[in-house]
């Protein structure tokens, strides 16, 4: 195909070139989890889910789990190494005759008729589960899944085309059972292990080996098990991190020994469990073999999720359901299943978010006792906690889908990344060694070629909590009070200022007085009005029209004790600030730094550092015991960009239209209609902060007819532009960019609409601080323009040169797919309390740390 692909999230690229049959450079392959075709050459697909990369990606995917050979079944080949000697003289005994069984409905058959002649179940599975000619007995559990493994082996070998390595398969197996080492035959390392270009997708990638746990690995990526009861539960999972669970642990289910004899760790379990009662926050039921224990209910199975610990105990496989289960309900898995390996282990730390006990030492236990005490407790309990909560609402939540294909795609990148290191380190191995090297595209230092390398991640990015040092022994009890649904180890507690008015909306006359400067007294006085008597927001509201009828302006209302206007935009926001003043100054007791009031502050925007008056360095940046909570931290001051922040977090400003669309977020890999857009009112910003948008408008309204792929309308000041469509608003965020420009604050709307869309916001808002930023790295996940910057521009094109394409745009619209999934759908609001605490739980470690 002649042409060099960019491989992966970074400026990095690899030769990427097929020979025979031509490269398809993206995954696009249709809707995700809809396409009925597959890629290439490659075999029929049997309408399994398809898997979209960006556009410089170029791995192509296959389902063998749920490939199926065609109507003739499998080839002459594969009859000729099913039919044994030893079977075929077994078959023939019974009329049957070994090369026409070239379907598993045949074989099936062929299997029933046997176990009548012989008239043994056991000797007609020993017959057809022979996989080679030594012999040799898989002792599959039945004779259609000893079939199965002859089709996906001739698959493999016979119809799966080799690739280059750089642009592998993704083949979705799903199982592959097969006993032991012997029992699964030479080509399980010729076919699985011996091919570069093959990245296996499995629940567990040691699941063809289940009686050894020290047997390689199958190369490629843990998928999650399949969660069984996920979707009748929606609207109930996942349980809040910091809501108290009914059980301790829990377990309920089937309890025989694994497959093969690979485990007996359910039955040690059972007569631990069943003999030894001595918890009363402990579910275990088994549900067999022989008979149910005492008091087992199907229905409780549900239930017993609600559990701060879910048993997941090696079962037929080493894999099972009940992992998924436990993620998606918020309870922390407890695995005992030696050589499982784990989902998405490329990208999630699962030291962060599970418990594993080796099978040993569970078969040693003499007493429930000793298990409990292996579980954490604490502050080590809160923290997996949270960390599943993060992992349940990404991957089994609202827009879980697309977060998954997103993950697959990511954790491929990396799996190839770490093949292509490890055999660029083999290549220059053998040339330091003065051995042939290996036939293999590879970076060298001449070449413009690089390989890209990806660290794994040294630290799940869900698991955010710090360190939080408890109330010291002289705080006093109440303010070490847990609340805000917090923690354990959480005291901190939060209060919704931009809500709060004083009793009777009646001030007292300490703060009347306070706000009745001789000037303002002089002003009322002129409209027939005493100031003293101007203490509920009725009153205040009757001296604006007052005020107006003689010919004054309501903003004079807003004068503070200076002469000068703060130009509040209507008189109820002038007495919303003394209000708020009046609450931080006589309704807001002093608690322990440690322990810190979270103010959520609300709209507080007063001008300009004059016009706010000094109250503000006293009340809003002095006190050590404030943690401020708005949606822009520098919104108190809209004049001065460079003026001091209030110490706190920033919350997402709130989004209008989030829940009005079935089709947000846009695919992360869907092609946008838009390349950049913007639709609003173009006005400048309050108390002349800002000409950003007048200038965009002078710049973009007259050139968009150029560039098709840039929207650009503004409903005012004065005529809307031409085209201009109120309709449109919504359909404008499918597109790579939205412009978030400086508006009456700041802020606005628009910058949780584009997250929640998964488009890319492009600030141009100096000074404006960004949501959980304690959390979140925006510098992976937004585009910032300084306004300065805008004035200087002479085209569209000026603004267009500014914004990341190919592999940066990729990875910038994938990390924003990721935080609209987890703040925006499923269980966001749960997921934004967890951000406020652990925002919180920093913002005082830094303090900490800073005194």
């Amino acid at each position: 195909c002649g042409r060099t692909l960019a491989m992966v999230m970074a400026s990095v690229h690899v030769a990427a070139c097929e020979k025979d049959g031509g490269l398809v450079g993206q995954w696009d392959l249709g809707t995700a989890f809809a396409e009925p075709r597959c890629l290439g050459r490659g075999p029929s697909c049997g309408g399994f889910p398809r898997l979209r990369g960006g556009p410089t990606d170029c791995h192509a995917y296959w389902p063998l789990g749920g490939w199926k050979p065609g109507r003739a079944g499998l080839s002459i080949r594969s009859m000729v190494e099913l039919c044994t000697p030893e079977r075929t003289r077994v078959l023939k005994a019974a009329k049957i005759d070994c090369s026409s069984l070239q379907t598993s409905s045949k074989w099936q058959r062929a299997r029933a008729r046997l176990t009548k002649v012989l008239g043994s179940k056991e000797q007609s599975l020993e017959v057809m589960g022979v996989l080679n000619a030594n012999g040799t007995t898989l002792g599959y559990r039945g004779a259609k899944r000893a079939f199965i493994t002859h089709w996906q082996f001739e698959a493999l070998r016979d119809r799966l085309p080799q690739r280059n390595a750089t642009c592998p398969w993704l083949v979705n197996a799903r199982y592959l059972s097969c006993g032991n080492a012997s029992t699964c035959g030479s080509w399980f390392s010729s076919v699985i292990l011996g091919r570069d270009d093959l990245i296996w997708l499995n629940y567990d990638l040691s699941d063809h080996l289940l009686t050894r746990n020290d047997a390689p690995l199958t190369p490629g990526i843990t998928i999650w098990p399949t969660c069984k009861v996920c979707g009748q539960l929606e609207r109930q999972w996942p349980l809040s991190p910091f809501v108290p669970r009914r059980l301790l642990l829990s377990y309920q289910g089937n309890c025989q020994p694994g497959w093969f004899s690979s485990s007996e760790v359910r039955p040690h379990l059972r007569r631990l469990f069943t003999t030894q009662r001595d918890a009363n926050r402990i579910h275990w039921k088994c549900s067999g073999p022989s008979a149910p224990d005492p008091g087992f209910e199907p229905d409780e199975y549900v239930r017993s999720f609600d559990a701060d610990f879910m048993l997941v105990p090696h079962g037929d496989n080493r894999f099972n359901y009940r992992f998924s289960e436990a993620i998606a309900a918020g309870a922390i898995p407890v695995i005992i299943a030696d050589g499982l390996t784990l989902p998405l282990s490329q990208l999630i730390n699962w030291s962060g978010a599970a418990i594993r006990i080796p099978e040993a030492d569970v078969l040693a236990m003499k007493s429930p006792s000793e298990l409990v005490a292996r579980l954490p407790t604490g502050h080590r309990l809160q923290e997996l906690r949270e960390a599943v909560f993060s992992l349940s609402n990404q991957y089994f939540h609202g827009v879980a889908a697309a977060t998954r294909e997103l993950a697959l795609v990511r954790a491929a990148r990396i799996e190839s990344a770490e093949r292509q290191t490890k055999t660029e380190l083999r290549f220059r191995e053998n040339e330091r060694s003065n051995k042939h090297p290996q036939t293999l595209q590879v970076a060298d230092g001449n070449s413009d070629v690089t390989i890209w390398r990806t660290q794994r991640p040294q630290a799940d990015r869900h698991n955010t909590r710090v360190p939080l040092s408890h109330c010291s022994p002289q705080t006093p009890a109440a303010d070490c009070k847990q609340s805000f649904s917090g923690g354990q180890d959480d005291c901190f507690e939060v209060w919704n200022l931009a809500t709060w008015r004083p009793n009777g909306d009646v001030f007292n006359d300490a703060h009347v007085a306070s706000w009745c400067t001789a000037a303002q007294t002089t002003l009322f006085r002129s409209a027939g009005i005493e100031c003293q008597s101007l203490r509920t927001v009725a009153d205040w509201k009757r001296a604006s029209s007052a005020l107006e009828s003689v010919g004054k302006h309501a903003g004079s209302l807003a004068s503070v004790s200076v002469p000068e206007v703060l130009t509040f935009r209507s008189e109820r926001q002038a007495f919303a600030f003394w209000w708020k003043q009046h609450a931080l100054r006589h309704q807001l007791p002093r608690r322990n730094s440690t322990c810190p009031w979270v103010v959520n502050f609300g709209g507080f925007t007063c001008g300009n550092s004059t016009r706010c008056g000094n109250w503000f360095d006293a009340e809003l940046v002095r006190r050590d015991d404030i943690i401020w909570a708005n949606v822009d931290l520098g919104d108190h001051v809209l004049s001065n960009d460079s003026a001091q922040l209030s110490p706190g977090i920033t919350l997402w400003p709130p989004c209008k239209r989030c829940h009005e669309h079935s089709d947000w977020p846009h695919h992360p890999f869907k092609p946008r209609k838009f390349l950049v857009t913007f639709q609003g009112n173009c006005q400048p910003g309050w108390f002349n902060s800002t000409n950003v948008r007048p200038k965009l408008r002078a710049l973009l309204s007259g050139q968009t007819h150029t560039h098709p792929r840039v929207h650009f309308r503004c409903s005012g000041p004065g005529q809307p532009d031409p085209g201009f469509d109120p309709g449109d608003y919504s359909s404008t965020f499918d597109s790579d960019y939205v412009l978030v420009p400086h508006g009456d604050g700041r802020w606005n709307y628009r910058f949780s609409e584009a997250i929640a869309a998964g488009a890319i916001p492009v600030i141009i808002a100096d000074g404006l601080t960004l949501p959980f930023s304690q959390l979140i790295n925006w510098t992976q996940a937004a585009v910032r323009i300084p306004e300065a910057d805008v004035s200087g521009m002479r085209s569209i094109d000026d603004l267009l040169s500014r914004l990341p394409h190919g592999v940066e745009l990729q990875r910038l619209r994938e990390t924003v797919h990721e935080i609209s999934a987890q703040y925006f759908y499923g269980s966001f609001r749960l997921a934004r309390e967890l951000a406020v605490a652990q925002s919180v739980r920093k913002e005082i470690q830094n303090r900490q740390a800073r005194a």
